[in-house]
């Protein structure tokens, strides 16, 4: 599928990596989706005319709007592109949204009572009037246990793990049959 048949509002999941971080969250949240690919950030489809742009929440800059040849760029692994369906969405107040949340930081705790963002809480954001997304008990391992690589972080963050606060992660976001996969952008 070409490029310019992406819409406004197209969700791009990025398949996990040999990141740490990504690593990470993968091995906490692989189980969490119903389609058979791990994902471990989100992010949001601009298209202005014909320009393509993505606003997402990163680590190391917090949330941004970037061009989708940059985000690509930045990527080690593939990007998967989703559409919504089976929904009317104004996808023009949803990138609103999206669009007044730049600027904030980055929420590298994941807690939602800690402010900024992480990936999937700034999708579950710029949706939440529609009551689209459902939050869920965090995991930072399987079966409600908590891996090692995850007790190390919030050491150096000095901070409780929040470990079955409700959240949610890029796979939780594809839990039900509302999305269609349009393509995958090979890096």
């Amino acid at each position: 599928m070409s490029i310019s048949s992406y819409h406004n509002g197209d969700l791009l999941f990025v398949q996990a990596s040999q990141q740490p971080l990504s690593q990470m969250i993968a091995q906490s949240t692989q189980n969490q989706t119903t389609v058979n690919v791990n994902y471990t950030h989100v992010a949001i489809l601009e298209k202005s005319h014909d320009n393509f742009f993505v606003m997402h929440a990163t680590h190391n800059k917090g949330c941004i709007r970037q061009k989708l040849t940059d985000f690509l760029h930045d990527q080690d692994t593939n990007v998967d592109v989703y559409r919504l369906c089976q929904k009317k969405l104004n996808y023009d107040t949803i990138i609103n949204r999206a669009k007044a949340l730049l600027g904030s930081p980055y929420n590298t705790s994941f807690d939602p009572d800690e402010p900024g963002y992480y990936c999937s809480s700034f999708i579950y954001e710029i949706f939440k009037p529609e009551h689209f997304f459902n939050l869920i008990p965090m995991q930072f391992g399987p079966r409600n246990t908590v891996l090692p690589d995850w007790k190390r972080y919030y050491a150096l963050l000095h901070l409780p793990i929040p470990n079955g606060k409700l959240g949610n992660n890029p796979n939780s976001l594809l839990q039900d049959q509302r999305f269609q996969l349009i393509s995958q952008i090979r890096i």
